[in-house]
Order: structure tokens, then sequence, then C-alpha cells
């Protein structure tokens, strides 16, 4: 298992942590989103999923990633 930290813009409310946990629970990924700060902790398998298929399905549920450097 991998472990990546992303930033979510336009994430305000606990519906936003439900909706981005529950679309990426949907591709088998785990997440804890954190939304003081404003972010995603995604764990996944990169056998199963990649990260662009992680950042496409926080996308179209409607908000907007920000990857951090290494």
């Amino acid at each position: 298992m991998l472990s990546k930290v992303f930033r979510i813009n336009g994430m305000a409310c606990h519906h936003c942590k439900v909706t981005i946990e529950n679309w990426l629970k949907e591709i088998g990924v785990k997440s804890n989103v954190d939304l003081p700060e404003k972010t995603v902790t995604v764990q996944f398998n990169p056998i199963r999923n990649s990260i662009n298929e992680i950042i496409n399905v926080i996308e179209s549920a409607g908000y907007v990633v920000v990857v951090f450097p290494h």
C-alpha cells in the first residue's frame, strides 16, 4: 500500500468530506479527509489504482486537487 496527501480546493463541509471518501471507496481507495487542513490522505494499491485515477475521481466529484511535491 502507498500513501499520498493531496490538498483539495473547494472542500468546505462534512458533506464534502463524505462525498470524497465515498467516491474513493468505490474504487477501492482508503481515504481520510482533514477538513481544517483541506487535505485528503489516500492509501492505495498501485497495482489497482494510479494517482491519476484517484485525482480524476476527486475532480469528477467537483473538487480541485493540488498535488504536493514528494
